[in-house]
């Protein structure tokens, strides 16, 4: 009996260190976890607090640019017209991606607190579109209503985002196919094209956190973030006929607790 004893607290201090270190280890990696956690949130607040700050300046050149522009005579060059549209092509599309930091800012920091009311995503999606040049690209739409209880201004971000990666990223004469309805998840968009597509990796990395991803991928990282935001569901896929198909769906109750057919 007193060998067995003896034997067993000999066990027992051997496997001391060990434990301890195991202990020790744990330890270590809770606490850098924390601080990487930190460190992200810092990002985000930094993020949100220049995109707020940019907003300013851009407004006020784009303000100086509708003056010149009401200014304009008939004696005033052609070229100098066509930079000015494209100056405030380019002005449009900085406000828009500083919106969209400004909202990503907030999500991820989850701080952000959606207003949801009764809208229909099919509307959404069509006045979103005014704004979305798909130059030669063949368009092909079917809005069927997609009633849902969202907050509208996050969704209309959503689009925007679906849509103008339709628009810039397939070959200048792509088909890009546009549809919207109700299904019972909830008011679903489906945006597809036949042009390059994403790899597996990048498709993988949209269910992920990983923010380092490909220029394409940029956007569609965005969405990903707003569609959780809102309690719905984004899918990322390769079209049957190549391509890229994206899937959001948005829950019929909203953020707070429609039988389109897809595309070709």
């Amino acid at each position: 009996m007193g060998d067995e004893q003896a034997r067993g607290r000999e066990g027992a201090e051997r496997a001391a260190p060990a434990a301890q270190a195991r202990d020790d280890l744990v330890a270590d990696l809770d606490a850098a976890l924390g601080r990487v956690r930190r460190l992200h949130s810092l990002q985000q607040v930094f993020m949100a607090a220049v995109a707020h700050d940019l907003k300013g300046p851009v407004s006020g050149m784009r303000v100086l640019l509708e003056h010149l522009r009401e200014r304009e005579t008939r004696r005033v060059p052609a070229e100098w017209r066509r930079a000015r549209a494209v100056l405030e092509e380019n002005l449009d599309a900085v406000r828009r991606i500083l919106d969209d930091l400004g909202y990503l800012g907030t999500v991820t920091a989850g701080s952000f607190e959606p207003a949801p009311e009764p809208t229909d995503l099919a509307a959404i999606v069509r006045d979103v579109m005014q704004s979305v040049d798909f130059d030669r690209r063949h368009v092909e739409i079917r809005l069927d209503a997609a009633p849902v209880v969202t907050d509208p201004g996050l969704a209309a971000r959503i689009a925007a985002n679906v849509l103008q990666n339709a628009a810039r990223h397939t070959p200048g004469r792509a088909h890009v196919w546009v549809t919207t309805g109700s299904t019972a998840a909830g008011a679903r968009l489906a945006v597809a094209d036949d042009g390059p597509g994403l790899p597996p990796w990048d498709l993988e990395t949209l269910e992920g956190d990983d923010s380092v991803a490909s220029r394409r991928l940029g956007g569609l990282f965005v969405v990903a973030r707003f569609v959780e935001a809102l309690g719905g569901r984004l899918a990322a896929g390769d079209r049957a006929g190549g391509g890229l198909e994206i899937e959001v769906t948005l829950p019929g109750e909203g953020p707070d607790p429609g039988g389109s057919p897809p595309p070709p």
